[in-house]
């Protein structure tokens, strides 16, 4: 008897990419971004950038990249002037769920928490950027980003800042930085929604948010 032929199940993010597609590393542009929190009301940190001349969620660039992965949250400090610190996140894997009657057509991708807790990125996105040089054409780079999470560790934040009086940072609720991001700032405004899925479920797991753990 043949048994059944099973396949994985695809992450939305890797079924959008080619099998077999691969990239030299000086078509790629390597940054760190982060979600990071005010723990007091919950808040999400926004800071003026100025390749996309808004404010949105911090952006980190090195040419060092063991540098930019020890310290993703650097920009975050210099632009904001406050301390900040990397929010360790439950540790979670990927399981694929067969039903009961081992179909595996209807298999669903599922999280589980595995124990522990990481630092690590809880994201990763792909885009284009296009950069000008001499010519008058730009030249496009795949920009490849780690997303990690961090929390406000400082006395000193100013809560009563607002966008437009151009402060150096901004701390919106989590439904207002959605809001503002949308079709402003895609990919921050998808790691800011899955950030807020993970916190969701991670209160709802836990009890409390993964910063009072």
């Amino acid at each position: 008897m043949l048994m059944q032929k099973s396949y994985p199940i695809r992450t939305r993010n890797s079924s959008s990419f080619v099998i077999n597609g691969s990239f030299s590393c000086s078509d790629c542009t390597i940054e760190a971004r982060a979600v990071i929190v005010d723990r007091q009301r919950e808040l999400i940190l926004l800071v003026y950038d100025e390749m996309l001349a808004m404010y949105t969620l911090p952006r980190s660039r090195s040419n060092d990249l063991d540098d930019l992965m020890r310290s993703p949250l650097a920009a975050a400090e210099a632009k904001s002037g406050l301390h900040c610190a990397r929010l360790p996140l439950p540790r979670m894997s990927k399981r694929t769920v067969v039903p009961n009657d081992g179909n595996w057509k209807d298999a669903q991708a599922s999280v589980v928490y595995t124990g522990g807790e990481t630092t690590a990125p809880f994201m990763m996105s792909f885009h284009t950027e296009w950069k000008r040089h001499k010519s008058s054409y730009p030249t496009g780079y795949q920009l490849v980003t780690h997303w990690f999470c961090g929390y406000i560790d400082d006395e000193n934040v100013d809560r009563s800042s607002r966008l437009g009086s151009r402060p150096p940072y901004t701390l919106l609720s989590l439904q207002e930085a959605l809001s503002h991001l949308q079709d402003r700032d895609k990919d921050a405004c998808k790691a800011l929604s899955i950030f807020n899925k993970m916190l969701t479920g991670i209160k709802s797991v836990f009890g409390v948010p993964p910063w009072e753990r």
